[in-house]
């Protein structure tokens, strides 16, 4: 099992191997060099609590949580950049894309807007496109996680896999419908529905929506 060491501030995680597949790690990993991990946290609230915050409250916490993983982000990429000029001819095509990606995301982080999820939809398109790992989760980890999960789904099926834009709202009811995200919801609370009322519903964005029939009032 892994060992994790270290602060809250300061982890390192060591991580056992076979020795068949230690073998095959670079010599300079081989003799104890971690492996940097960059994090980054995007933040936006898309419930009804959201609608309160933005009308009566304060979403000041959440608006700095994204300027600074927008600087970090920022940072990665200009690594990213250096390292892909030196290793790689893709980096005439991949970095004027990554570079107005970068810049969308940014515009969106210092906008201001309310419920602006295209702050998740970029940030999640820049860690696929840099070949980083992600998390998503909201507080249960399976009602508002699965429209986003099943969104971007659809979205690498529609940008990567040609699936035609004019079915994208079709496959993405479907993924919702039939897909693993209702079985996740049934191991939680025993039913295959999505727990989510009809005001909470009329909250989310149009495209964070759960098909009609696939979700109900249920205690998570």
């Amino acid at each position: 099992m892994p060992v994790i060491t270290g602060t809250r501030l300061s982890l390192l995680v060591a991580v056992p191997l076979k020795p068949s597949i230690f073998r095959l790690i670079p010599l300079e990993l081989q003799q104890g060099r971690p492996i940097r991990v960059s994090v980054v946290l995007f933040s936006q609230g898309i419930n009804e609590q959201q609608t309160f915050a933005d009308r009566f409250g304060d979403s000041g916490l959440q608006n700095v949580i994204n300027i600074e993983s927008m600087s970090r982000l920022e940072t990665y990429y200009e690594n990213y950049r250096d390292l892909l000029s030196l290793r790689s001819s893709r980096v005439g095509r991949d970095i004027p894309d990554l570079a107005n990606k970068l810049e969308q995301l940014r515009s969106n982080v210092n906008s201001r807007k309310t419920k602006n999820v295209d702050i998740l939809v970029l940030s999640a398109e820049l860690c696929r496109k840099m070949c980083g790992g992600r998390l998503t989760s909201c507080k249960s980890a399976k009602d508002r996680t699965s429209m986003s999960v099943t969104l971007d789904m659809c979205t690498i099926l529609m940008k990567e896999h040609n699936l035609p834009p004019a079915i994208f709202d079709q496959a993405l009811d479907t993924i919702r419908c039939q897909g693993t995200r209702l079985l996740n919801a049934e191991k939680n609370v025993g039913e295959k529905k999505f727990a989510f009322n009809a005001l909470q519903v009329k909250a989310l964005p149009k495209s964070y929506r759960p098909p009609e029939g696939t979700y109900r009032a249920l205690q998570s």
